[in-house]
């Protein structure tokens, strides 16, 4: 175990002997590990695209188009399992073609990411309907290696919100009970909601 893993003992409920596990719990904490975080709703993704919009400094108003990037977990798997036919949607972090990939486990993993569930060890995962890809060898962008890797069309397409339509999608978002307190349960989420219904930026 190495220091930071030591200081955090105080801070768990109890210790965590799972590398998966523990990969999870850093990535929910924002350190950096080899899982990129996506979502089931496609209503969660949209949220995540809209609030973190550019914007101008004194205006406030949306400069850049956002995006949503929405892979296919069954056709993604299936082209990076393709050498053993695989058929199916995200793999749980127990089958047996993950065992390369697990945090720690010392073999090397394969160059391409591959689509897996979580471990809701945190309301957020939960709230946000949180799914993941790990990464193996390579650490180029999922748009790259979707190019680069003869992927088909639909395992990864890109949604575009137009500059001048984010800022009325996001007020409907909101509307519509996707908030900062329901994306990230707890104080801090209604500390940010709280903050932008009283006028107060970021």
């Amino acid at each position: 175990m190495n220091r930071s893993s030591e200081r955090s003992v105080p801070y768990l409920s109890s210790r965590l002997s799972d590398p998966w596990k523990l990969a999870f719990l850093m990535q929910h904490h924002g350190i950096p590990t080899r899982l990129l975080d996506w979502t089931e709703n496609p209503m969660v993704a949209l949220f995540f695209a809209l609030t973190s919009a550019v914007r101008d400094a004194a205006t406030r108003a949306v400069t850049h188009p956002c995006a949503v990037w929405a892979p296919s977990p069954r056709l993604w798997n299936g082209r990076a399992f393709v050498h053993v036919s695989f058929i199916g949607g995200p793999l749980s972090v127990a089958d047996r073609l993950l065992k390369p990939y697990a945090p720690l486990s010392g073999d090397d993993p394969p160059a391409l990411p591959a689509a897996i569930f979580g471990i809701h060890n945190s309301a957020r995962i939960v709230a946000q309907r949180g799914v993941f890809t790990i990464f193996g060898s390579s650490t180029a962008p999922m748009q790259e290696v979707f190019a680069a890797e003869a992927f088909p069309d639909r395992a990864l397409v890109k949604y575009v919100v137009p500059a001048d339509r984010a800022e009325a999608m996001l007020q409907k978002l909101f509307a519509t009970g996707f908030t900062e307190a329901v994306m990230f349960p707890g104080l801090d989420g209604l500390a940010k909601e709280t903050k932008r219904l009283f006028g107060f930026k970021e």
